[in-house]
C-alpha cells in the first residue's frame, strides 16, 4: 500500500527545540509518500518562523502555510482544506512521531478504515511510558458492527482515544460527513467533539497496536499555564458535547461523558487552579475555583457516581467538602513528578 499521508502541524510559539525535533521527526520518516502541512497560526516566536522556513527549503515534502492566529482549530481545519492525501494525521508541534511509525501502521491496514487508532508515549523531562488502551481493543481488528465500542469509550479516560492525534482519518470519510473542527471549542475539548462525530459515522475502524506517536510534556504550553479564561472556555465546550451527547440519547456514552469530567475537574484543580506556577493569591484561587465548580455541568458531575482511581477520588473528595488546602499540596507534588 502506498496511500499518500497528509501530516497536519499546527504551529503557534512552540520551543524550538521542540519544533525541530517534530519536523525532523517527520522529514525522515521510512514511509516516503507523506506531504506534511506546517499552519503558522501567527506565531509571535520568530524562530518558529525561521525553523519552518529552513525546513521548507531543505524538503520537498513540505507546505508552509503563514495565517493569523486561528487556533488549534483553526490551524487543524486550514491543513485538511490544504491536504491532498487519502490519509489525514494531526501531529501537534511539540510532539515526534517513531522513525519507522506510519511505515509500521500503513502496512497494517486492510479492508479501507475510515479511522485507524494506533499507539501513543508519553514523555516527562526524565521518563516515559506507554499510553496503555486497557485491553479494550483488538490488535490489527477493523471494527465494523461492532465499531460503535469506540463512542460508547471514547470519553473512558483508560481507552486512551480521545485525541486526535495517534490516528489516520480518511479525508473523504471526513469529507463527506463534514466533520471537522469547531473553532468555538478550545481547551482539549475539541478532540472529544471531533471525534465523538468521528466515531458516531464512521462504519469501519482499525485499531493497530502499535506505539508511534510521542506525547511530549510541555511545561510552557498554554494547556498548563492557570488560566481563568481558559476555564471559562473549557466548560463552554464541554456544554456544547454536552448537547450532543444527550442528543444521542445513549445511557453508556452519557455516563462516560459525566465520568469524564470529574477527571477534568480534578486535572483543573491540580494543574490549574491550584497551580503552585500561578502568582495569583490563594484565597482569590479558591474564589474562582468555587465559581468554576458552581457551573451546571460541573454540578451534574459531581453528583455523577464517578467510576475513577483512588487518588482521584480522593481529591474529588477535597473539592466536594470545599478543602482546598490539600488539593493545593497534591498540587505541588504533581508539578514535581511531572518535571522529574
Amino acid at each position: 500500500m502506498n496511500d499518500l499521508i497528509s501530516i497536519i502541524v499546527p504551529i503557534y510559539n512552540v520551543p524550538n527545540d521542540m519544533l525541530q525535533k517534530c519536523i525532523e521527526s517527520l522529514i525522515k520518516q521510512t514511509y516516503k509518500n507523506i506531504e506534511i502541512i506546517l499552519v503558522n497560526d501567527g506565531s509571535t516566536n520568530r524562530d518558529n518562523i525561521r525553523i519552518c522556513n529552513k525546513y521548507l527549503e531543505l524538503s520537498n515534502k513540505i507546505k508552509l502555510i503563514n495565517q493569523i492566529n486561528m487556533g488549534l482549530c483553526g490551524a487543524r481545519n486550514t491543513g485538511v482544506s490544504n491536504a491532498t492525501g487519502k490519509w489525514i494525521t494531526f501531529v501537534d508541534g511539540d510532539d515526534w512521531i517513531e522513525k519507522d511509525g506510519f511505515e509500521k501502521v500503513i502496512n497494517r491496514l486492510k479492508d479501507s478504515p475510515d479511522i485507524v487508532c494506533f499507539g501513543t508515549i508519553k514523555e516527562y523531562k526524565k521518563s516515559s511510558f506507554l499510553y496503555e488502551f486497557d485491553n479494550l481493543f483488538e490488535d490489527g481488528k477493523v471494527y465494523k458492527k461492532d465499531c460503535k465500542i469506540f463512542l460508547d469509550v471514547l470519553f473512558d479516560f483508560n481507552s486512551n482515544i480521545s485525541d486526535v492525534t495517534a490516528k489516520l482519518y480518511n479525508k473523504e470519510f471526513l469529507t463527506k460527513n463534514n466533520i471537522f473542527h469547531d473553532s468555538e471549542i478550545r481547551q482539549g475539548v475539541e478532540s472529544f467533539d471531533f471525534n465523538f462525530d468521528a466515531f458516531r459515522k464512521a462504519t469501519k475502524i482499525q485499531f493497530i497496536k502499535e506505539y508511534i506517536y510521542h506525547y511530549v510534556y510541555n511545561d510552557k504550553s498554554i494547556t498548563t499555564k492557570p488560566n481563568n479564561q481558559g476555564y471559562l472556555q473549557l466548560l463552554f465546550g464541554l456544554e456544547k458535547v454536552e448537547n450532543k451527547v444527550l442528543k444521542l440519547d445513549n445511557e453508556t456514552v452519557t455516563k462516560s461523558f459525566y465520568n469524564r469530567i470529574n477527571y477534568i475537574i480534578v486535572a483543573t484543580a491540580i494543574s490549574g487552579y491550584f497551580n503552585p506556577d500561578s502568582k495569583i493569591k490563594y484565597r482569590i484561587r479558591k474564589k474562582t475555583f468555587e465559581e468554576f465548580i458552581n457551573n451546571e455541568i460541573i454540578k451534574k458531575a459531581l453528583k455523577f457516581k464517578s467510576k475513577i482511581d483512588i487518588k482521584r477520588k480522593m481529591v474529588l473528595f477535597f473539592i466536594i467538602k470545599k478543602i482546598y488546602l490539600p488539593v493545593y499540596l497534591l498540587a505541588i507534588i504533581r508539578k514535581i513528578q511531572k518535571l522529574n
